[in-house]
């Protein structure tokens, strides 16, 4: 059992009751439950506390739009014209100084990846996962970027992966993470998610953010929570 959030483009804005039923229809050539390759077997309607678009302040109450819950200033959906996609950035922003503190720490650009240490201890050679992690942990810039008590598992969450680049490929790189979505559907009914992107999660989400902020004013979008 999987839930994933969706952002879902389709062609027209008249209406909020006409941009859901096209939404409805766009999603319905995915469903498992009609195709053998499906990725969805049901779906509903966002609520408060999923994710959410910032609105532009002139849309404020746009009747086109989908609301969340009494706060006027976010949408789950809505023509695209209206929603403030710079807002990504500029949350994106406050974490700057993340990227700045790693790369100003001692040692940092020398640091192995913990991923290094994961493919030795897949090699058989008697090497464990346990021993890499603490391999990679024992490196002094990461015990200091840890500190006390934290561990991390995955290479996805190792401060080499996550700061690598200048700091503005890691602020697009985060800009496009909140939008928090593990499937795009295009207007064109073309459905991706990281699996299109060679299994880049940053470059799917790169790609979506590009994606909304090129639309046509004429296109709508609206977040969809998804179960297969």
């Amino acid at each position: 059992m999987t839930k994933f959030y969706g952002i879902i483009c389709v062609a027209g804005s008249a209406s909020k009751e006409a941009m859901m039923a096209l939404v409805s229809d766009q999603v319905s050539a995915f469903d498992m439950n009609k195709v053998d390759d499906g990725e969805w077997d049901w779906w509903e309607l966002p609520t408060p506390g999923y994710p959410s678009f910032a609105v532009k302040p002139e849309f404020v109450g746009d009747p086109r739009l989908v609301p969340v819950g009494d706060q006027p200033g976010r949408c789950f959906g809505g023509p695209v014209s209206a929603i403030d996609l710079d807002a990504f950035r500029l949350a994106a922003a406050e974490s700057a100084g993340l990227w700045q503190a790693w790369h100003s720490t001692p040692g940092a650009s020398s640091v192995v990846p913990l991923g290094h240490f994961l493919d030795k201890a897949l090699s058989g050679a008697g090497y464990t996962a346990r021993e890499a992690r603490a391999d990679y942990a024992s490196q002094a810039p990461v015990r200091e970027y840890l500190g006390p008590g934290r561990k991390i598992l995955h290479p996805f969450e190792d401060p080499v992966y996550i700061f690598r680049g200048t700091i503005d490929d890691y602020l697009k790189r985060e800009a496009a993470r909140l939008l928090r979505c593990g499937a795009f559907v295009t207007e064109g009914g073309e459905w991706l998610d990281d699996s299109s992107f060679g299994g880049s999660l940053d470059d799917f989400s790169v790609f979506a953010l590009n994606h909304l902020r090129q639309a046509s004013d004429d296109v709508s979008v609206m977040y969809l929570h998804f179960h297969c």
